[in-house]
């Protein structure tokens, strides 16, 4: 016969009936109560508990409206988070635009610097004598003459339709 032992585990012992159909004998050490529990018999039945009843309406209102909320929460949550995340990412991004924007105007400084130091030095060469390099005067200019005229091809010829009694688009003659 298999019996199932049950532990307590209080230091007070508990005051139990003692049961006929137990196979083994109640044993009681210093901190702990066992007790033998006889097994099932076909006389005990387990009962169904009846089923639940069905909630009020208002109950079930307020449950739609928990859920719903929890839903419009979590999805608020999420917004708030991704707004947060994009704010975060275009600062960073700002920071560093604006570092390459310093760094440009920097550069464009030293350009300017080093630009004008050319004209300076190009100025000093040209007032040396052996330098080769002359002043500029209107009886030392050249000047080209123009290209002739280029004829263009006229396209094959399109009627005109009935409706569009305007001057066809005239194509540009060049730039």
């Amino acid at each position: 016969m298999s019996a199932a032992i049950r532990a307590t585990g209080s230091r007070r012992q508990r005051a139990q009936t003692p049961d006929p159909a137990a196979s083994t004998p109640q044993v009681t050490p210093v901190n702990r109560t066992l007790t033998a529990v006889p097994p099932m018999t076909a006389s005990q039945t387990v009962k169904v508990l009846p089923a639940q009843a069905t909630p009020p309406l208002w109950l079930r209102a307020l449950l739609g409206v928990q859920r719903a909320s929890s839903v419009l929460t979590l999805l608020l949550v999420v917004a708030c988070l991704s707004v947060y995340g994009w704010t975060v990412y275009s600062q960073q991004m700002m920071r560093k635009q604006s570092r390459q924007l310093e760094i440009l105007r920097r550069q464009e400084g030293q350009l300017a610097v080093a630009n004008e130091t050319l004209k300076n030095q190009l100025a000093k060469l040209a007032e040396h004598p052996g330098s080769g390099l002359v002043s500029p005067a209107p009886d030392r200019m050249i000047f080209l003459k123009s290209a002739p005229p280029r004829h263009r091809a006229t396209p094959p010829h399109k009627p005109a339709s009935a409706g569009n009694s305007q001057k066809p688009a005239s194509n540009p003659l060049g730039y």
